[in-house]
């Protein structure tokens, strides 16, 4: 199983390089002097919009769709706040310990674990714990490169790439269960053949929490309505005792997925993998 060469990585390496781009020309756009707010200000900046960014990869690594306008706002909040926070006690750090480029380091560590810790809270059953350790590590070797006399703007962009690439890579790294989905363009005939096109295919974490699979946006696994779907979800999928099970809600009953076993609702197939 590659690590780096995966879609996810790709996407949110490159989600996270944007946001940093952002986080940075604003920042310099608000003119703002002074080290206590520029440890706070850009803090919020770069933990807000990377961490924004990378949850639009997400969903859009998975269902070619943005997520809801709630979910966005609320990650956006959160980035701020913490982000904030975070560069507040960095500058802090090193005001008391007098370690200008230790700090730096740190401080852009930090940042990066905030933006690991808010990512895994979006994503089905990303270890917050590794999260924060990738978002970290991102972090860290972002500041590193600045060092290297690339610039702000270019290190804040090397930044939020290395958070992105990092906790992507961590997830395929450690994960033990999970679901391969390969999406295609119409609902699979299973009893004869099938002229529908592959449109995507994406992997999702098996863990203590359930999969949800349904019409709606906010859903994990997307499925495409024949005309008006009045279902929201329809199945869970479920990991239990290492064993993989599919929760069929309306109809009330639950199946084991063997390993390597692949099975088809509407337009999707869904792998079970360990």
């Amino acid at each position: 199983m590659a690590i780096f060469n995966g879609k996810k990585s790709i996407v949110f390496g490159i989600t996270g390089g944007v946001a940093g781009l952002l986080s940075a020309l604003l920042f310099l756009a608000t003119g703002i002097p002074g080290a206590l707010a520029s440890w706070s200000i850009s803090g919020g900046f770069d933990a807000a919009l990377i961490s924004l960014f990378i949850v639009m990869g997400q969903s859009y690594y998975q269902s070619r769709t943005l997520p809801a306008i709630s979910r966005l706002v609320s990650v956006l909040i959160q980035g701020l706040v913490f982000g904030a926070i975070g560069g507040l006690l960095v500058f802090g750090f090193i005001a008391f310990s007098n370690s200008g480029n230790i700090g730096r380091i740190v401080g852009w560590a930090i940042s990066g674990a905030i933006c690991g810790f808010l990512v895994s809270k979006k994503i089905p059953n990303m270890s917050a714990k590794l999260a924060i350790i990738a978002g970290a590590i991102g972090g860290a070797v972002g500041c590193l490169l600045m060092y290297i006399h690339l610039g702000y703007v270019t290190g804040v962009i090397a930044t939020g790439a290395a958070i992105g690439i990092v906790v992507a890579s961590a997830e395929v790294m450690f994960r033990k269960s999970w679901v391969e989905v390969t999406v295609y363009s119409e609902s699979l005939n299973g009893n004869g053949i099938n002229m529908a096109k592959q449109n995507n295919q994406y992997t999702l974490n098996l863990g203590k929490d359930a999969i949800h699979v349904g019409y709606s946006s906010d859903m994990d696994i997307l499925l495409k309505a024949k005309g008006i779907s009045m279902e929201k979800e329809i199945a869970l999928i479920t990991l239990e005792n290492d064993k993989c099970f599919f929760n069929d809600i309306k109809a009330g009953v639950k199946k084991e997925i063997k390993p390597n076993e692949t099975i088809t609702i509407e337009n999707c197939e869904i792998k079970f993998c360990n």
